[in-house]
C-alpha cells in the first residue's frame, strides 16, 4: 500500500471465512490489526469490516500485522514524499 506524506490512508480490515485447501475454515471471532509506527491497534469482529484511517505524517516503510493467523500475516505502508506542486 502506498501513500504520500500528508495523505489520508484508509485500510479495510475484514475477519471472515478463509479457505485452506478445498475446505473453508471459520476465522476467529475477532482479529487485531496493528500498525505500530502510527500507534494503531484495532480489533475487527468477524463479519463486521472496519475501515482504519490515518494521516501519513512521515515518510518511510511501515509494517502492519493482522494477528488472526499464526504467522501474523501483514504488509507494508509505504509513505513517499509529496512532489513539488502536488496537493
Amino acid at each position: 500500500m502506498k501513500a504520500k506524506t500528508g495523505g489520508l490512508v484508509a485500510m479495510l480490515a475484514v475477519a471472515a471465512m478463509i479457505a485452506l485447501g478445498a475446505a473453508p475454515v471459520r476465522a476467529a471471532e475477532s482479529a487485531k490489526l496493528a500498525l505500530p509506527a502510527y500507534n494503531i491497534t484495532e480489533v475487527v469482529q468477524r463479519g463486521q469490516p472496519k475501515t482504519v484511517m490515518f494521516v501519513a505524517t512521515r515518510e518511510g516503510v511501515f509494517p502492519y500485522l493482522c494477528q488472526l493467523h499464526a504467522a501474523h500475516v501483514g504488509g507494508q505502508v509505504i509513505v513517499e514524499p509529496k512532489m513539488r506542486g502536488e496537493h
